[in-house]
């Protein structure tokens, strides 16, 4: 994942995607988009990728594979390096 940006909860979160980014995983949240990027040929940054998602996962995000075009594609359990583009959004709160 890039070194660009600052640390979020020990993980790394990026603010540019950089030239060799092959993932990146979107968190709409109350402070705007987070960003994260990852190269899934290097195994470092595919396991804190990995680490993000399994944490947006457990606070009970949940995570859609954005299509080619940028819109929202299927639903994700499970973190997959070669995805491409993951979005999380916050789960809706019943009343």
């Amino acid at each position: 994942m890039s070194k660009q940006g600052g640390f979020f909860g020990g993980l790394l979160k990026c603010d540019k995607r950089r030239g060799d980014a092959t993932g990146e995983i979107a968190v709409m949240g109350r402070e705007g988009d987070t960003k994260f990027y990852w190269n899934a040929e290097n195994w470092d940054e595919v396991r804190l990728a990995k680490e993000v998602f399994d944490k947006y996962i457990e606070a009970r995000f949940k995570a859609y594979q954005m299509s080619e075009n940028g819109s929202q594609g299927e639903s994700m359990k499970e973190f997959n390096p070669k995805c491409g583009s993951i979005l999380f959004v916050p789960a809706m709160q019943g009343g």
